[in-house]
Order: C-alpha cells, then structure tokens, then sequence
C-alpha cells in the first residue's frame, strides 16, 4: 500500500508566484520601471487566475413587465426599475470550462487573505501585523487587504525606521500617510481621504512636523 500524499495546489501556486517576483525584485541588473511593470503583470494573472475559479461565465440582463414572468430562482436577485421586472441569468458553465471551475479554491484564497490582514506575520515576528495587532479604538476601517488607522503602526513602517516591513512579498506595508485631518464618517469620504494619502507619500510617518489641530 502506497504513502499518503498531500497535495496543496494553492500553496505550490503561490510559492511559485512569489518565488518569480522575488527573483525579479533582486535582480540588481533588471530596471526599476521594468521591475515594477512585471509585478503589475503577475498581480494581474493572479487576479485573473482566482478570478476564473469562481466565473460562471458571462451573465444576460432580462427585462420582465410582470413580477410573475419572473421564474421562481432569480426572484432574489430581481430589481425593480420603474414598471420593468430586471434580473441577471448566469450563462452554463461549458464542458472546456467546467474543470476550471472551482470556487472552493477563490473561496480559500479569499479566506486567507483576509485571515493575513486581520492578524499575520512581519519582519517583527508572527502575529505582529494587521487589524488585530492595534488599538481598536484607533482602527477606522478595512476595504480587502487595505488598513486604514489614525496612526502609523510599527508593522507597517521599513525595517530600516524600525518597523515590520522587511520587504519581503506579501507584507502589510505603509501606503501613504495624512496629518490633521477630520476622521472619515462615510466610505466616499475614506475613499477621499485614501487618494490623497497615496499621493501624499510616505514622509509625514518618518520625518517630524508640527502638530496643527484641523479647523471645525
């Protein structure tokens, strides 16, 4: 009788991933612009690859004027638009396609990676880095792997200032950084508030500047 084996296609999936873009991020010969258009590439097959495990194909828009022509398994989904009855029907998954189709695998990716921004490692040791390694009253919000706090975590900083982000892929990282500026009380005004962090930049975490209380 034959041993056991364990096969953990996710975790050969991602190993090999990261294993190209670190092998690309320390190639000291590769140009930084070139480095960074093959990290958007890879993020953009990884996205596409998950992506298709849960794709049931393309969906059509039908247009009912009676809620009783609507059958009985869309009636969760219809929306009403003035007299019209609309729902969506998801187009057969094909037989070239059915094999590819595994939900349960985007189901898992999902499942870790929201397990990484709730609690996860960094260059400061394991269970160091997310939501759940800060106060919870300074948490304002979390929108996918994104953390959005009123200050800058340890974690979050390079490891040449004394933080967690030791560079390796996969790391929490610091985006960008707002000074003086009203809490956020709605999604549209976080969103807001995110773009300009992201053009601000980095420097307000690592270099002083004087405090200024925001104007009512």
């Amino acid at each position: 009788e034959g041993g056991r084996v364990v096969v953990r296609p996710l975790d050969t999936f991602a190993k090999r991933v990261i294993r190209i873009r670190e092998t690309v991020e320390d190639d000291p010969e590769m140009p930084v612009a070139v480095k960074a258009g093959v990290s958007a590439a890879l993020r953009a097959i990884m996205i596409q690859t998950i992506g298709a495990f849960a794709s049931r194909g393309r969906a059509s828009t039908v247009v009912a004027w009676n809620p009783r022509d609507v059958p009985a398994e869309f009636l969760s989904g219809m929306e009403r638009k003035g007299e019209a009855f609309v729902y969506r029907v998801s187009a057969p998954v094909s037989a070239r396609h059915r094999p590819f189709y595994r939900p349960e695998l985007a189901v898992q990716v999902w499942a870790r990676g929201r397990a990484k921004v709730l609690l996860g490692p960094s260059g400061l040791g394991a269970d160091t880095a997310g939501a759940l390694a800060v106060p919870g009253n300074t948490l304002l919000g979390i929108n996918g792997d994104a953390i959005y706090t009123t200050f800058v975590p340890g974690w979050a900083k390079p490891a040449r200032y004394g933080g967690g982000d030791d560079g390796r892929i996969g790391r929490l990282r610091l985006q960008g950084v707002l000074e003086n500026v009203k809490t956020p009380l709605s999604r549209e005004d976080r969103d807001r508030l995110r773009v300009r962090a992201v053009r601000a930049g980095t420097d307000a975490a690592f270099f002083a500047s004087e405090f200024l209380t925001p104007e009512d």
